[in-house]
């Protein structure tokens, strides 16, 4: 092992991993200030959902859409940067800073509310699912961490944010690692509290 090789990895896996910044070739936006957004402005019924922080899974890292109110279509349609699509991920950057989930099963436009990024890989050599993992990691967590030691800011800038470094492997390598994680967190949901520490003892492996 090195320092851009995991302490345990699938066999037949020997490149080094590549450190990538965040910011590199990723789309990541966020509505800027509220746009003059109000809570008037949320809709019980509609067509187009407006996600907030409060309608993450943070057990499941997935959107609950039933959750969600709803925006005009004059709304959603103000500023397409912060319109979101399947598989995209959001990140909460104040309130409760650091939760994340990947938008699954959208049936309907959505637009994100003041307090997430969105994210969406541009190089195609990011697999969704594995960034998905190293975000609910305590890798990313402690990146959150350190950005208030010192600090009186109460959210998560941009600026910031794209600084986060992470280690990735090659596709293939990154589709099995996601796998075997989902399979890890499908165990969670059954017994909790055991499998979330090994899970985490896993992550330290895998992803260091």
């Amino acid at each position: 092992m090195n320092d851009k090789t995991p302490c345990i990895r699938f066999k037949g896996f020997t490149d080094d991993w590549e450190q990538r910044k965040l910011g590199d070739q990723m789309y990541i936006k966020s509505r800027i200030g509220w746009q003059a957004l109000t809570k008037k402005e949320y809709l019980e019924t509609g067509d187009y959902y407006l996600i907030t922080g409060t309608d993450i899974d943070e057990d499941k890292h997935i959107v609950d859409f039933n959750c969600c109110y709803y925006v005009s279509k004059e709304r959603y349609e103000m500023d397409d940067k912060i319109q979101v699509y399947e598989g995209d991920i959001i990140v909460t950057k104040d309130g409760t800073i650091g939760k994340v989930a990947m938008v699954t099963g959208l049936d309907k436009p959505a637009t994100l509310n003041s307090h997430l990024f969105v994210l969406r890989d541009l190089s195609g050599k990011l697999y969704n699912r594995f960034l998905l993992q190293v975000l609910v990691s305590h890798i990313f967590g402690d990146f959150v961490e350190s950005t208030k030691t010192g600090s009186t800011l109460t959210g998560l800038p941009q600026k910031t944010f794209v600084e986060f470094r992470f280690l990735m492997p090659e596709m293939v390598e990154q589709m099995k690692i996601a796998q075997y994680l989902d399979n890890l967190d499908n165990l969670i949901t059954l017994h909790q509290r055991d499998e979330f520490i090994l899970k985490q003892s896993i992550i330290w492996l895998v992803l260091h």
